[in-house]
């Protein structure tokens, strides 16, 4: 194997990582622009005065069954797109393997399924590994500095949107609105696109998830049974995206050399977790005996990082 082939083989891998990150992300987009739809019809049902009670509270509980069948999709999209991210980073390890020589590790194999229906009809299958779940288990299962784990922020994201709809609700009542005001009203806090709200949050959240849960399989992918480094394996290489064009922490992550392996290289065991939200840099298994294998990507510009950056992390 030459660096050359290795380093496309990487590539591929990390295309086929960034597809699987847009199609998901598409999913939550097509549940959250159909719920605006849905929820709009029903804001417009509701009386902008006080004449019909039974109606408004008809509209209303409609308006509660759409979000909870919402808030149920963003879960099962979000757990089954961290089972198949995790489940790609070992289809890519395996490839590893196979390149370096060695005989595939067996926990790579996809030998379990699961097969989940959303709200829309539509039904998924996955197919996964047991190392696969615990990465997903363990992304999870984190906490942080805010004390929230995944299932909390998305409780939290859930509990704001039902917020955000039952004031639209009370200034439809209140200002007697026409429809088309509700719509643009409700387009604007619920789905328009480059604006802090439920779908962007949605979206922010699925990203980061999914892509931790990629990572942390490859991260397992590169430890024994025992919690020793694979033999094959010298370190794990951190490099920029070739979206990233301001500077963050990335950068320092990218061209420090804590480990001695050289600039944004880390032993295994002391590989770096994604340090933001949205974080879409690449990690590398770098092979004993191989020269760095660099992906496409933005030169490090660790000198440009804020000082709070630097104080926060």
């Amino acid at each position: 194997m030459t660096p050359k082939q290795y380093q496309l083989a990487i590539r591929r891998c990390r295309r086929d990582q960034l597809r699987s990150l847009q199609e998901y992300s598409n999913v939550i987009g097509i549940f959250y622009d159909q719920a605006f739809v849905d929820i709009s019809v029903d804001l417009s049902e509701i009386p902008r005065d006080d004449s019909d009670e039974e109606r408004r509270d008809e509209a209303l509980r409609k308006i509660a069954w759409r979000l909870a069948r919402l808030k149920l999709d963003l879960f099962l999209v979000t757990d089954n797109g961290m089972l198949y991210l995790a489940q790609l980073a070992l289809i890519r390890e395996t490839t590893v393997e196979v390149m370096a020589g060695v005989v595939t590790d067996p926990r790579f194999t996809a030998n379990h399924s699961v097969t989940r229906g959303y709200s829309n009809g539509k039904t998924v299958t996955i197919d996964f590994s047991q190392m696969a779940r615990s990465a997903a288990n363990a992304t999870a299962d984190h906490v942080y500095a805010d004390g929230l784990k995944l299932a909390d922020r998305l409780a939290q994201l859930s509990d704001e949107t039902g917020k955000t709809v039952s004031q639209l609700v009370v200034d439809a009542i209140m200002n007697g609105h026409t429809e088309d005001e509700l719509a643009k009203k409700l387009k604007d806090l619920f789905t328009a696109n480059n604006v802090d709200n439920p779908k962007y949050r949605a979206l922010r959240i699925a990203r980061t998830e999914l892509n931790n849960a990629h990572r942390r399989a490859q991260y397992l992918a590169l430890i024994n049974e025992d919690g020793t480094v694979k033999d094959y394996v010298k370190g794990v290489a951190w490099r920029l995206s070739p979206a990233h064009s301001i500077p963050c922490f990335c950068d320092i992550l990218a061209s420090q050399d804590v480990d001695g392996l050289g600039p944004g290289n880390y032993d295994v065991l002391n590989a770096p977790e994604s340090p933001h939200p949205m974080c879409l840099c690449s990690t590398i298994t770098i092979l004993v005996g191989q020269e760095d294998t660099d992906l496409p990507g933005s030169t490090p510009q660790p000198e440009m990082v804020p000082e709070r950056i630097r104080r926060a992390q």
